[in-house]
């Protein structure tokens, strides 16, 4: 009986099958939805329009700088410890055997984000000292003591955060996570060491 039962059912699935018409779709009219397609067209627009970004970050950044120390020599320098983690993080990736895709776009922005925000408090404190009447070697020395330790702790906590993406499921999260890392770590590196060694060699502010 149950046999006989499935015949049947197979019998009218079949039967619904041949019955069935299919319908020639217009090319033309079909759209792609979901949110696939959405981030598909995001990711898209920032490939392309990176290198434009990029560059409208660096200069508007540089302007910021300028408006600050009222000096164009000490804004190139400060300039140095924010792109330079950007370079090591692509250049790790590419070591490592990894294509620069959309995803690095977007952290790029936090690495220099988060690299700005520090030479910016240390440059303004800087800048304070000066106008006190401190010379250029007391002023850096002064600087850094005034926020050395704070924007330090904060690197590498920011750094120590993104790690949290290594339990990720996805592999581009997880690079990430990985990579955001050792920008901040080699962003409050070159502010600490770097940065205020190569101020001092200016001899003067302006």
């Amino acid at each position: 009986a149950d046999s006989d039962g499935l015949l049947r059912l197979g019998r009218q699935v079949v039967a619904a099958g041949q019955s069935a018409t299919t319908t020639l779709l217009d090319r033309s009219k079909l759209a792609t939805a979901g949110r696939t397609a959405y981030w598909g067209e995001v990711m898209g627009y920032v490939s392309a329009t990176f290198v434009s970004n990029v560059v409208m970050s660096v200069a508007f950044i540089l302007v910021v700088f300028v408006w600050i120390t009222r000096s164009v020599p000490v804004s190139l320098v400060a300039m140095i410890p924010n792109v330079m983690p950007i370079f090591v993080m692509f250049s790790a990736a590419r070591a490592l055997g990894y294509d620069l895709y959309e995803g690095f776009c977007i952290i790029d922005s936090l690495a220099i984000g988060n690299s700005v925000n520090d030479t910016i408090h240390y440059l303004f404190h800087v800048r304070a000292n000066l106008d006190r009447g401190l010379g250029m070697e007391d002023s850096l020395r002064e600087g850094f003591r005034e926020v050395g330790c704070s924007m330090t702790i904060s690197s590498v906590l920011v750094a120590v955060g993104f790690l949290a993406c290594l339990p990720a499921e996805g592999i581009p999260i997880i690079l990430s996570g990985v990579f955001m890392c050792l920008a901040c770590l080699v962003a409050v590196a070159l502010d600490v060491f770097m940065h205020p060694a190569m101020l001092l060699s200016l001899r003067r502010w302006r």
